[in-house]
């Protein structure tokens, strides 16, 4: 009966110990080679347990690309990735920009991976790591960095500084971004190597930093022309909205100078009668621009200009504006408005201006402006 059950129970815990497994990291091992023109090498190695879940084709590792200078003005740092590998190989992978931090996206999207414990390995390097501090130069590093989705059960980091410095303090943190707990065992190994290991279990979103500082004089930091180059990209989205509006300003002053300025104006000389080819109408329209008072002040001398042409007479002896066509025909083309009014007063023999034709008339005043228009149109000026 014993046996019985102690077998039972065996299968049980066997169904049960997969449920139990978990994805996690289980060791974060950071590499960190400081140079002396302020860059880094770095080789990461990270052991992840896969089970298929959320490390189902292979793991992503996000990089701060800008941080923020003393002053408070944003840093733009380079990010080269060199190499990636799993297990031994080389691993396919691609670098993506992601607001403030680059992603280094690592594996096959075409295959999945075996469950269980894959070792990655991660080279790149930096520039900028290095900055000044009150007592020297300072590299700060994120070992781990603080976006990952799995616990980490142990991160270790080793930082060489370059020949010829000494390092002078030392200091790492872990937990959430800007937690100032210490859980980290700190080894000097060297005046210029120091190692950091995690003492106890980053949970998602947590990391590990360090911070060691060393004399000023082993870093060569950018100066004259390189410095200002370098102030210049850190500092592009402030001038660069500022030298999109000056180069909008720029472009449209040439344009409206070069098209949409007035020409300077000639002397002015008095004339008696209109210019060749230009009736009264055309007169108001280029001298106003358009038609003033909906185009009835031009179609008004246009009728006057039929009557001098003896083409209608205008009676207005019962205080009420009567134009008449006289059944005689131009003696040469007339002008495109005075067209429209003399085929219309023809047709109909006699117009009363009155409150009874005032439909019929607004048409015929919308087709003799249009005539007028169509013609005449972006020849005379140009409206800006």
């Amino acid at each position: 009966m014993l046996s019985r059950i102690l077998a039972t129970l065996a299968v049980l815990l066997a169904l049960a110990l997969p449920s139990l497994a978990r994805e996690e990291i289980r060791s974060f091992a950071s590499d960190v080679t400081l140079r002396t023109d302020g860059s880094v090498a770095v080789l990461e190695t990270i052991d992840v347990n896969a089970e298929g879940i959320d490390i189902r084709r292979g793991i992503y590792r996000d990089i701060p690309v800008t941080m923020l200078s003393a002053s408070g003005t944003k840093i733009r740092i380079d990010l080269d990735v060199e190499t990636v590998g799993r297990d031994g190989r080389d691993e396919m992978f691609r670098v993506e920009r992601m607001g403030e931090f680059q992603r280094i996206w690592i594996g096959n999207p075409e295959a999945l991976l075996n469950t269980g414990v894959h070792r990655y390995t991660i080279r790149y390097t930096m520039d900028r790591m290095a900055r000044p501090s009150a007592d020297g130069d300072e590299i700060y590093w994120n070992a781990t960095g603080n976006y990952w989705d799995f616990p980490i059960l142990q991160s270790v980091a080793r930082v060489t500084l370059p020949e010829g410095a000494t390092i002078q303090n030392l200091a790492a943190y872990t937990g959430a971004a800007g937690s100032t707990e210490t859980a980290v065992a700190i080894t000097r190994e060297s005046d210029t190597t120091a190692s950091f290991r995690t003492e106890r279990e980053l949970g998602p979103g947590e990391g590990m930093s360090f911070a060691v500082s060393f004399p000023a004089g082993i870093v060569a930091y950018p100066q004259g022309a390189d410095a200002l180059l370098q102030n210049v990209s850190d500092t592009r989205e402030i001038w660069l909205p500022i030298l999109a509006v000056i180069a909008l300003f720029a472009f449209n002053f040439t344009t409206w100078s070069r098209i949409g300025r007035d020409p300077p104006k000639g002397t002015v000389i008095p004339l008696f009668h209109p210019p060749k080819g230009f009736s009264p109408a055309l007169v108001h329209y280029v001298h106003k621009w358009g038609f003033a008072n909906s185009g009835w002040t031009a179609m008004t001398a246009a009728i006057f200009d039929l009557g001098v042409k003896g083409l209608v007479t205008i009676d207005n002896t019962a205080k009420t504006l009567t134009v008449s066509a006289t059944g005689k025909q131009p003696g040469e083309k007339l002008p495109t408005g005075e067209k429209v009014l003399f085929e219309y007063f023809s047709k109909r023999g006699s117009v009363s201006f009155d409150k009874t034709s005032g439909v019929e008339l607004g048409t015929k005043r919308s087709e003799f402006t249009g005539a007028i228009e169509a013609e005449n149109r972006k020849i005379w000026f140009n409206n800006n």
